[in-house]
């Protein structure tokens, strides 16, 4: 598992200081993107007051899809949501 932040507390801080900047953190997870062919990539973005949607440096990469959910669920404490149908094919799901 590789990740451009540098631990797992990094993230966790990341989404601590997006709430009180009243930022929305979302992940959306990709199914071997362009940019990571052997892998599953997390990708965090960050959703402001406005609604606008920026996608930060921040993203997880690995090759095991069970692992980015654990560390979804287990480590960050989100919850799962299904991809759009109108969402890119490699969108997998997105966690809240």
């Amino acid at each position: 598992m590789r990740m451009k932040a540098s631990s797992l507390l990094q993230i966790q801080q990341i989404m601590i200081e997006n709430g009180k900047a009243g930022k929305f953190s979302m992940w959306t997870i990709y199914d071997h993107p362009l940019d990571y062919p052997d892998s599953y990539v997390a990708r965090l973005f960050e959703i402001t007051g406005n609604g606008e949607t920026q996608i930060t440096e921040n993203i997880i990469i690995t090759p095991d899809l069970d692992l980015l959910r654990h560390i979804m669920i287990d480590d960050l404490h989100l919850t799962v949501m299904d991809r759009f149908p109108t969402d890119d094919l490699k969108i997998i799901e997105v966690w809240l």
